[in-house]
Formats: C-alpha cells, structure tokens, sequence
C-alpha cells in the first residue's frame, strides 16, 4: 500500500477524478472546465509502464534475441497506437468546440453518422499526421490548423524514431543469422577437409545447428565486454550478489557466510565461473580428473553410474556435485551430461579454492 501511495496514487486519483465530474455532468455545466478532460491522457503513462513490465518479464522468461525483436516492434507499434488514439481523440474534441463559424466535422460528418465512423475518421486523420500518407480532411479555422501542424511535428519524431528502431534491431537480427550461418558453413567445410565419417558429421552439425537456436537460461558475464573493464572493487561486489544465493544453499558456504563474509566474497570473486551448456553435452566421464565443483541453477542433467549400467540419476537446481574434489584428489566415476535444451552451473574451481583459503587467516572455519 505505502508503495501505491508513492508511485500511482496521484496519478489515479486524477484520472478517476475526472471520471466522476464526466458522470456527474460538471462539463456540461461548466464549458470552460472541459479542457480538464486531457487529464485522461495522464492514463497513457500508466499503459506505458505496464506493457513495459510485461515485455521486461516476457524478455526474461525467454531469452530470445528473436523474441526481443519482435516486444521491441510490438511495442513500438502498440504505443504509435495508442498516441494517435489521443490525437484522434483531441481533433475530434476540436472540432466540436463551435467556437469558430465553421469545423471540420461539419463538413464530413453528415446527420445520422455514428460514434464508430466518427472514431474511424478521426484516427485515420491522426495516422496520416505520423506517416507519409493523406486524406480529405484539413483543418478549417486557426486552432485546427494550429493542432495539426502540432502532430505533424510530433508525428515526424515519432515515425522517424519507430523506423531507425525497426531497422536497427532487424539489422541486428541479420548479424545474428549471419554469424550462425557462418559458423555452420565452416562445420561442413571442416568435416569435407578431414573426411569425417558421414555419422559423426551430421551429428556435429546437429549439434551446431541445435546450438543457434537453444534460448540460454540467462545472459554470462563473460558475455558482456563492457563488465570486463570494471574496477576490482565493483566486479568483486558483482560475483557476490550473483553467487551468494547459489553457495548459500550448501551447509558449509553458509556458515562461512555468517562467520567470515571477506573469506566468502573471495571465493565468489576468484574460484567461481559461470558455464551455459546445451543438450547433450557432457561436463565429465569416467575416468577424467576432478578438477571442480558443480551448482545446478538451470536446466536438467543426467549422472550414468559407470559401475551400475543402465542407473542414471537426475540432477538439477539448486542441487551440487564433485565436493570431494575440493578436499582430496579424485577421478570421476560417472558421466554427468545435459538432458534438458540448455543448462546453467556454476563452478567452483578446486585450485583456486585451495588458494583463497590458504591465502586467509580463517582456514579454521573450513
């Protein structure tokens, strides 16, 4: 509620104002207080927030760049929508106004025309204001004529900015496409060159292919180039708040975490990394040295015993595996392998683990 009252409450308070004078009849009373009917424009912001949490959630629950293109021009349109609906609105208003001898609507809107073909006309007059495009209606008296060259100006930036928007994320889409279908192209020119088995290459260029349209659970830090030329202090912080809540679901990160907070701010700065994998890849097998811990946090994976055939064991978030390889030395015993369309874990590397805690003066706490 205190939220509410910080943030929409004014806002709201007068939209429905102006609601209950409309319903109680105070415009048509008082004709000088009918301007207050623009505070209904004041609910286009509320729309405007709203459908931009919606494509914040729709944009996290999938991380398509696809998916993005297409909230982004939805988003575009749905709001040039949504203005020239209170510009159709607000020309319409005009020319009802009978405060000149001659409007625009008397002269296209004959006895008998109802509310829709009114609503129709008025909003094809506002698109034609935002695109490059015409009709018949034109403004008949100074305040119309002011009004439309209001939203011509208006609609130029507007148009203008809904076009360089489009094109940029299309091109953007294209680079994508582009730079897959490059990759895929010298997959097959390498399997060609080496003369793979025929076998073994459509499942490699499966797996290339299967890699370009897998949606990753979320976007790595090693993604991003701008977070690699952070300073220390805040980078440090950054692994922190993304690790904390994954190791401090394992019982001794969380007693760490209540006794020695710089100790465990380390780890998550120099020991940790972040891996996104695709179905079917395998982390370990049988036989491979043990060099990390894994934290499941997306995604589904599958543990085969090699010393029981045909026993498998599911494993996803929030479970862990290898601890033991951060206290003595080991070879894997089973093939751990990815079973849902993309995984996420984080890894705790064993070397670098071993450092931090010897390097600190809390070793008695592990």
């Amino acid at each position: 509620a205190s939220l509410y009252m910080q943030t929409w409450m004014i806002l709201d308070f007068f939209v429905v104002f102006c609601d209950w004078m409309s319903i109680m009849g105070v415009y048509r009373r008082y004709q000088k207080l009918h301007m207050l009917r623009f505070l209904h424009l004041l609910r286009i912001f509320k729309i405007f927030w709203r459908f931009s949490f919606t494509r914040w959630e729709i944009s996290h629950t999938r991380r398509s760049e696809h998916m993005r293109a297409i909230m982004v021009v939805a988003r575009l349109v749905l709001g040039l929508a949504v203005i020239n609906h209170w510009v159709a609105c607000g020309w319409y208003w005009i020319g009802t106004l009978n405060t000149y001898d001659k409007q625009w609507t008397d002269d296209n809107f004959k006895e008998g025309c109802g509310i829709g073909y009114r609503y129709v006309t008025s909003f094809h007059w506002s698109i034609t204001q935002f695109t490059p495009a015409s009709m018949e209606i034109v403004p008949t008296n100074a305040l119309e004529r002011l009004y439309a060259v209001g939203a011509i100006f208006f609609g130029f930036v507007a148009f203008s900015t809904l076009i360089s928007t489009i094109t940029s994320t299309m091109n953007r889409l294209s680079q994508i496409t582009i730079a897959g279908r490059g990759q895929e192209h010298l997959c097959r020119r390498f399997i060609a060159e080496r003369r793979l088995s025929v076998d073994l290459g459509v499942r490699i260029l499966s797996y290339v292919k299967r890699g370009r349209l897998v949606l990753k659970p979320r976007l790595l830090e090693s993604e991003i180039v701008a977070l690699k030329t952070m300073p220390g202090n805040t980078l440090r912080q950054l692994h922190e708040e993304i690790f904390e809540p994954v190791l401090a679901v394992h019982p001794l990160f969380r007693q760490l975490l209540q006794q020695n907070r710089m100790v465990f701010s380390a780890i998550c700065d120099q020991a940790i990394t972040e891996s996104a994998m695709q179905m079917g890849e395998e982390i370990f097998r049988p036989g491979m040295k043990g060099h990390s811990m894994y934290f499941i946090t997306a995604g589904q994976l599958n543990y085969e015993f090699s010393h029981r055939p045909h026993t498998s064991l599911p494993v996803g978030s929030p479970e862990w595996l290898c601890e033991i390889v951060l206290w003595s030395s080991w070879e894997h015993r089973g093939r751990l392998s990815v079973v849902s369309h993309a995984a996420e874990t984080i890894i705790l590397h064993a070397e670098s683990f071993h450092s931090v805690v010897l390097h600190s003066a809390s070793r008695a706490v592990l």
